[in-house]
């Protein structure tokens, strides 16, 4: 079956003329109407029926419309993905993401994909701020939680686990950890979002719930490292902010064996256009495969 063939035909029916179809697709009337035969003749069925006034779309003309619309969209689309495949990303990629993420980590991704792409420049906003992406002209978003907006498309960058954390000091020189209860004899260290004040902790089928005993709480987990760091207490932190050795060397995990019963993510989120631009598609690429590597 001849693509034009059913290019035509939904011309006409979109058109609603030979005519119109004709001068759309700058061809004679004459070639509209072969066209059209030809498809009916291959089918065995009439399309659309003809009067001096009028074209009506057969019930049969209609189910195969719809048939011909979505198989030259998905044309298009395979088209516009290729091109998008074959341009090499440049230009500025502005980009977003919250206090909360690990700066080291995105640094090296930076560095690497500054390394690979000479032809992109990079802005950087950090910010706990919900920027309007479209409005205020940023190429990619890093978020927590979920997408509520149909206008941006989201592609999960990595996992977040909780656990609780101490340095090897204040471990030393504080009283013995065995259990959650004995975490209120301790100073406790929390980010203060709600659900991170409230925690429950899992140890097979035994639970814990520890409510509202922080002396310090804050919404920035490289303060709260920090603080950890410097003995002041036990501290709720995410995985992805302890990156280098020096953490892991000074910190040591409190009551490993029991479970924080809550997770959350971190997603890429951009425009929802059909296809991302080059310089968006290679940045979420290279970020995947380092922090798969990670």
């Amino acid at each position: 079956m001849e693509l034009d063939a059913i290019v035509v035909f939904t011309k006409v029916v979109e058109t609603k003329s030979f005519s119109g179809a004709a001068r759309l697709l700058k061809m004679p009337k004459t070639t509209v109407s072969s066209k059209i035969a030809g498809l009916e003749k291959r089918l065995g069925v009439t399309l659309i029926q003809r009067t001096t006034r009028h074209l009506n779309i057969t019930e049969s003309g209609l189910v195969f419309y719809n048939h011909c619309v979505n198989a030259i969209k998905s044309i298009e689309q395979g088209e516009s993905e290729i091109l998008s495949r074959q341009e090499k990303p440049k230009g500025l990629l502005k980009i977003t993401f919250p206090v909360g993420i690990s700066s080291s980590i995105l640094a090296r991704i930076i560095s690497e994909y500054l390394n690979k792409y000479p032809d992109v420049t990079i802005e950087l906003i950090v910010t706990n701020r919900l920027v309007d992406l479209i409005r205020e002209g940023f190429d990619l978003a890093i978020r927590a939680g979920q997408l509520s907006d149909s206008t941006l498309r989201t592609k999960k960058f990595f996992d977040v686990h909780f656990s609780l954390w101490a340095s090897h000091d204040f471990i030393k020189n504080n009283n013995k950890i065995n259990h959650p209860l004995d975490l209120k004899t301790h100073s406790l260290i929390m980010h203060n979002s709600l659900n991170l004040r409230n925690f429950e902790l899992i140890k097979g089928k035994e639970s814990f719930i520890l409510k509202d005993e922080s002396r310090v709480m804050s919404d920035d987990f490289q303060i709260i490292k920090e603080l950890i760091l410097l003995n002041n207490g036990i501290g709720l932190l995410p995985n992805h902010v302890l990156n280098n050795k020096h953490d892991l060397d000074n910190l040591i995990q409190v009551l490993p064996d029991w479970k924080f019963n809550s997770t959350g993510s971190f997603s890429f989120v951009f425009p929802a256009q059909k296809y991302a631009s080059p310089k968006v598609k290679s940045f979420i690429e290279l970020a995947l495969d380092r922090i798969n590597k990670t």
